[in-house]
């Protein structure tokens, strides 16, 4: 028979490990991968997956799944009126199901589409500096076993890091989103000064000049 524990030595070595991996300053996608195998393996879950805000602000998308599943999810959108995840995302709190079929806010659009049933999900909310950025879900206890209390904690714990990962690359996208601009925007002054200079035969030291005044 199975033993579907885990010691606490063990739980903490595992989160201290993900912990680990975020200073490490690997890439999203293979550090989020690496949570959510964590997860499944922490809580005994069949699977787990990380779901983000879209852009429009009214659905959830499929950050990471396991290998298998992300094609498919990728192409859903989770309805944030009409979805567990979404409740969780818009109240902010983590929500424990042992009986998924018969909770009205189950999206049965996963079930259908991955052709499989989902009969209990723990989702808990992923916090960054007190706003909700996404949720991280597991689904499916083995051995048809509840969710436990220890569950939820351990997940929270690895949603926190999942939410500094995803925030942290945000922030260095927008960064190198705006050196590149600062690089196009040298690049133009500097067209425009060598065009000035031959087409209106102005001296370049008296252009730059100019601009220099202006900045």
């Amino acid at each position: 028979m199975t033993d579907f524990r885990v010691d606490r030595l063990t739980r903490m070595e595992r989160l201290i490990e993900v912990s680990r991996n975020l200073n490490a300053n690997l890439d999203l996608e293979p550090y989020l991968k690496s949570v959510i195998e964590i997860a499944s393996e922490l809580t005994f879950s069949q699977e787990t997956s990380i779901l983000e805000i879209g852009e429009e602000g009214d659905h959830l998308h499929y950050t990471a799944a396991p290998w298998y599943r992300i094609e498919k999810l990728r192409s859903l959108s989770i309805p944030l009126d009409k979805s567990i995840a979404g409740w969780v995302f818009m109240h902010g709190h983590p929500v424990v199901i042992q009986d998924a079929q018969n909770d009205p806010r189950l999206f049965k659009e996963v079930d259908r589409v991955l052709e499989y049933e989902t009969q209990n999900i723990v989702v808990v909310p992923m916090m960054f500096k007190g706003a909700t950025v996404g949720v991280l879900e597991a689904v499916n206890k083995l051995n048809h076993m509840n969710y436990t209390e220890e569950d939820v904690s351990t997940l929270e714990t690895l949603a926190a890091q999942a939410a500094v990962a995803i925030q942290n690359q945000k922030l260095l996208d927008k960064s190198q989103a705006a050196y590149r601009q600062l690089l196009e925007l040298d690049r133009m002054k500097s067209d425009f000064i060598a065009i000035s200079s031959h087409e209106l035969r102005i001296p370049t030291g008296l252009i730059l000049g100019h601009a220099s005044l202006l900045q």
